[in-house]
Order: structure tokens, then C-alpha cells, then sequence
């Protein structure tokens, strides 16, 4: 890198899929294969956000490229995606000293 040149941050875009199991609400992040379950789909919600926040930053601190952020989903959760309810997206600006939740673009 060129001294003095600031690397612009990276906006990622990654898919929520919000749906009920057992009683339960649940919600994956689709590009980073990570869930979070309970009773109220709004914490739910609000805890995929934070999920997904704390993996970006963990990757970027340890892997400024985001090379080993994201896995290929499965066959399973490629056939939950299609009958699932799509709550939206998380949009997080990825910097590698923080990440910045940008908005969420609920369906």
C-alpha cells in the first residue's frame, strides 16, 4: 500500500432468512452460515444483526481481504431460502478497525 493512501471501506450486503421451528423464531445469515433462535422474532432480528456485526469484525481484524468470511450454503438452507420468509438484508460497511451496521432493508 501507498503511505497516506486510505483503502475505502467494503459494503457488504448479506442475506437474513427469518422463518419458525419447533416454536421457535429463527434467522440465518445465509453467505456467513451463522443463526440465532428464540421466542420473539424481533430479538431474533436484532440478534442476527449483532451476530453478523461481530463475525465482520472478527474476520477484517484477522483477514482484512474477508477471505475465509463467507461459506457456500447448504442444499438445506438453499431449499429453506425458497419457501422461507426473506426478512431482508444486514448492510454492514467493513473497515478493518470497525464495522458499522448501515441500515437493514426489512421485506
Amino acid at each position: 500500500m501507498n503511505a497516506g493512501v486510505e483503502t475505502p471501506p467494503k459494503t457488504l450486503r448479506l442475506d437474513v432468512v427469518l422463518h419458525q421451528e419447533n416454536g421457535l423464531w429463527v434467522a440465518r445469515c445465509v453467505q456467513l452460515d451463522i443463526l440465532t433462535s428464540g421466542p420473539d422474532r424481533k430479538q431474533v432480528w436484532s440478534d442476527i444483526q449483532e451476530l453478523c456485526k461481530a463475525q465482520v469484525l472478527y474476520a477484517a481484524k484477522h483477514d482484512p481481504d474477508l477471505a475465509f468470511l463467507f461459506r457456500p450454503p447448504s442444499s438445506e438452507l438453499m431449499k429453506l431460502m425458497a419457501t422461507a420468509r426473506d426478512e431482508g438484508r444486514v448492510i454492514l460497511q467493513v473497515d478493518p478497525a470497525e464495522v458499522i451496521l448501515l441500515q437493514k432493508l426489512a421485506a
